[in-house]
């Protein structure tokens, strides 16, 4: 069988994606994207250096100039596109492809009803809700898998608090490029980091459900010639779980970079690390245990997400983010901001 993916974008992101389907599916497939800056860089894997090479020779792929070149029918569409542009480059992508699954990058930007993304007043968007997910590849991850676990095996009502934090040098994120030139730290194009390591709020909500903001902090501490906030902190309370409160930190300025959580309840706490995948649990009643997951990439979680897209027929079976997910960490998203212009 052989598979027809298009990717809307072949910057950093676009580039993972086109590496990782051509190395997993080989011949067995043709790849075809639209971009929108003609540059001739292939991006190294680990995203921390680029050469002069074109992305579309090395991994075979055909570029088109707009969406009717593209064939008649797709098996999946991915939108690689910056942040702003993903809710219209969705529209377009519902509207002229007949793509059987839709692939978001994340987040998606301003879109928390999807009343939002209705085009010419076309209900084609309802009809296509039950395929298009979104990117938050860490729902692949065994460590959250495990997390989950061991979670259910607490009293809800014994559960207290959360933390998760995710920092990252913003000018080291992507050294082959401009910072300053990018959408990630630009408030126009809805940069900053709350909504680029949006990730970690599709985790809260995995584990406990819709979680309501109470309280928005931000700051700015560095020199970074950015337009947004370098450090976001958002608290927030479960809709679910009375007892449970939530801290969210969010930067652009840690060196290195940490991305990790703790988990406070009744008689004990957990503590992981998502860059190494451990888990640390200690428990006055169970003893102490710790887990290692570092055999998995994150390479493999896009994998097994791709594989999953490509070959899943009941959407049911997606472990991705589906649409209504998304549109609930999106809505997240936009109340912090809305409470960023109420103060500001």
């Amino acid at each position: 069988m052989t598979y027809n993916v298009f990717i809307y974008g072949l910057g950093s992101i676009g580039q993972r994606y086109a590496r990782l389907l051509r190395d997993t599916y080989g011949d067995d497939l043709r790849l075809y994207t639209i971009r929108r800056r003609k540059r001739i860089e292939l991006i190294d894997s680990t995203l921390q250096s680029s050469s002069l090479a074109d992305p579309t020779i090395i991994y075979g792929i055909i570029e088109v100039s707009n969406l009717n070149e593209l064939p008649k029918s797709l098996d999946l569409s991915i939108i690689a596109s910056p942040i702003h542009l993903h809710k219209q480059d969705l529209i377009d992508v519902c509207n002229f492809t007949n793509s059987r699954k839709i692939l978001i990058e994340k987040p998606l930007s301003g879109m928390n009803s999807s009343e939002q993304i209705h085009h010419n007043n076309s209900d084609i968007f309802e009809s296509r809700q039950n395929d298009i997910f979104m990117s938050f590849q860490s729902r692949y991850s065994k460590l959250l898998q495990k997390l989950k676990f061991e979670i259910a095996l607490i009293n809800p009502e014994d559960i207290y608090s959360y933390k998760s934090w995710f920092s990252e040098n913003l000018e080291s994120m992507h050294p082959y490029e401009d910072y300053r030139t990018s959408h990630m730290g630009n408030v126009d194009q809805q940069g900053d980091p709350l909504s680029c390591f949006s990730h970690d709020i599709d985790i809260v909500m995995c584990l406990f459900g819709e979680m309501k903001i109470v309280e928005y902090r931000e700051s700015k501490k560095s020199d970074l010639q950015i337009s947004t906030p370098d450090f976001q902190r958002v608290t927030c309370e479960s809709k679910e779980r009375s007892k449970l409160t939530a801290q969210l930190d969010f930067d652009f300025i840690g060196w290195p970079s940490q991305r990790g959580g703790e988990l406070m309840f009744k008689g004990g706490r957990m503590k992981w690390d998502w860059l190494k995948q451990k888990l640390d649990i200690i428990d006055k009643s169970r003893g102490v245990k710790s887990f290692n997951f570092a055999e998995t990439s994150r390479d493999d979680q896009f994998k097994e997400m791709l594989h999953q897209l490509l070959n899943t027929l009941s959407s049911e079976e997606i472990k991705a983010a589906g649409i209504a997910d998304a549109i609930k960490v999106d809505g997240f998203i936009q109340a912090a901001s809305n409470m960023r212009k109420n103060h500001g």
